[in-house]
Protein backbone atom coordinates (compact mmCIF):
# COMPACT_ATOMS: atom_id res chain seq x y z
CA UNK A 1 0.00 0.00 0.00
CA UNK A 2 0.81 3.58 -0.83
CA UNK A 3 1.37 5.98 1.54
CA UNK A 4 1.24 9.65 0.84
CA UNK A 5 2.48 13.09 2.34
CA UNK A 6 2.13 16.41 1.81
CA UNK A 7 3.91 19.74 3.57
CA UNK A 8 4.43 23.23 3.36
CA UNK A 9 7.44 25.35 3.64
CA UNK A 10 8.11 29.15 2.83
CA UNK A 11 10.90 31.18 0.58
CA UNK A 12 10.90 34.69 0.55
CA UNK A 13 9.03 35.54 -2.89
CA UNK A 14 12.31 37.00 -4.46
CA UNK A 15 14.11 33.86 -4.45
CA UNK A 16 11.22 31.68 -6.40
CA UNK A 17 13.30 31.72 -9.67
CA UNK A 18 16.42 30.62 -7.84
CA UNK A 19 15.11 27.82 -5.28
CA UNK A 20 13.16 26.38 -8.56
CA UNK A 21 16.85 26.93 -10.48
CA UNK A 22 18.72 24.71 -7.93
CA UNK A 23 15.34 21.89 -7.91
CA UNK A 24 16.01 22.16 -11.88
CA UNK A 25 19.72 21.21 -11.34
CA UNK A 26 19.41 18.72 -8.70
CA UNK A 27 22.27 17.49 -7.51
CA UNK A 28 22.36 13.52 -8.41
CA UNK A 29 23.36 12.76 -5.03
CA UNK A 30 20.39 14.13 -3.44
CA UNK A 31 18.37 12.17 -6.17
CA UNK A 32 19.92 9.56 -5.20
CA UNK A 33 19.47 9.94 -1.36
CA UNK A 34 15.73 10.27 -2.42
CA UNK A 35 15.30 7.05 -4.12
CA UNK A 36 17.13 5.53 -1.69
CA UNK A 37 15.08 6.86 1.33
CA UNK A 38 12.15 5.59 -0.82
CA UNK A 39 10.85 8.68 -1.80
CA UNK A 40 8.00 7.97 -4.97
CA UNK A 41 5.88 10.68 -7.10
CA UNK A 42 7.85 13.80 -5.47
CA UNK A 43 6.54 17.16 -6.58
CA UNK A 44 6.53 20.70 -5.13
CA UNK A 45 4.78 23.35 -6.52
CA UNK A 46 5.07 26.77 -5.56
CA UNK A 47 2.64 30.30 -5.49
CA UNK A 48 3.63 34.03 -6.25
CA UNK A 49 3.76 34.34 -2.14
CA UNK A 50 6.43 32.07 -1.62
CA UNK A 51 4.04 29.41 -0.18
CA UNK A 52 5.61 25.81 -1.35
CA UNK A 53 3.79 22.52 -1.21
CA UNK A 54 5.48 19.23 -1.32
CA UNK A 55 3.74 16.09 -2.12
CA UNK A 56 5.21 12.32 -1.90
CA UNK A 57 4.55 9.32 -1.84
CA UNK A 58 6.33 6.11 -0.25
CA UNK A 59 5.72 2.73 1.44
CA UNK A 60 6.21 4.39 4.90
CA UNK A 61 6.58 8.04 4.79
CA UNK A 62 7.18 9.29 7.66
CA UNK A 63 10.12 6.82 7.66
CA UNK A 64 10.90 8.06 4.44
CA UNK A 65 11.19 11.61 5.71
CA UNK A 66 12.95 10.72 8.89
CA UNK A 67 15.61 8.81 6.14
CA UNK A 68 15.60 11.88 4.40
CA UNK A 69 16.76 14.01 7.65
CA UNK A 70 19.43 12.20 8.91
CA UNK A 71 21.15 11.38 4.93
CA UNK A 72 24.26 13.95 5.24
CA UNK A 73 23.32 15.38 1.70
CA UNK A 74 20.37 16.70 3.10
CA UNK A 75 22.34 18.76 5.60
CA UNK A 76 24.45 20.21 2.81
CA UNK A 77 21.37 20.88 1.17
CA UNK A 78 19.69 22.68 3.84
CA UNK A 79 22.96 24.80 4.16
CA UNK A 80 23.40 25.57 0.96
CA UNK A 81 19.48 26.39 0.23
CA UNK A 82 18.35 27.04 3.84
CA UNK A 83 18.77 31.28 3.44
CA UNK A 84 15.66 31.41 1.29
CA UNK A 85 13.22 30.19 4.01
CA UNK A 86 11.24 32.33 6.40
CA UNK A 87 9.40 30.38 9.28
CA UNK A 88 6.05 28.56 8.87
CA UNK A 89 4.53 31.21 11.70
CA UNK A 90 1.71 29.27 13.74
CA UNK A 91 2.94 25.95 12.29
CA UNK A 92 2.22 23.28 15.03
CA UNK A 93 3.83 20.13 13.41
CA UNK A 94 7.36 21.22 11.55
CA UNK A 95 9.31 18.09 11.69
CA UNK A 96 12.35 19.08 9.86
CA UNK A 97 11.28 22.44 9.09
CA UNK A 98 8.63 21.27 7.35
CA UNK A 99 4.94 21.65 8.20
CA UNK A 100 3.52 18.38 7.67
CA UNK A 101 -0.25 18.16 6.64
CA UNK A 102 -2.69 15.71 7.70
CA UNK A 103 -4.67 14.04 4.75
CA UNK A 104 -8.68 14.15 5.13
CA UNK A 105 -9.52 13.00 1.94
CA UNK A 106 -8.47 10.68 -0.66
CA UNK A 107 -10.00 9.59 -4.03
CA UNK A 108 -8.34 6.54 -4.67
CA UNK A 109 -9.06 5.41 -1.19
CA UNK A 110 -12.93 6.11 -1.69
CA UNK A 111 -12.79 4.15 -5.13
CA UNK A 112 -10.83 1.32 -3.17
CA UNK A 113 -13.60 1.33 -0.57
CA UNK A 114 -16.52 0.65 -3.42
CA UNK A 115 -14.56 -2.16 -5.00
CA UNK A 116 -14.44 -3.84 -1.76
Amino acid sequence: MTDKACFLLRIRPEHLPEYTRRHADLWPEMRAALDTAGYRNYSIFADESGLLVGYFEADDTARSAQRMAAHPVSTRWSEDIGWMFVSMDGARDTRDGHHWLQRVFDLDATRSAVRS
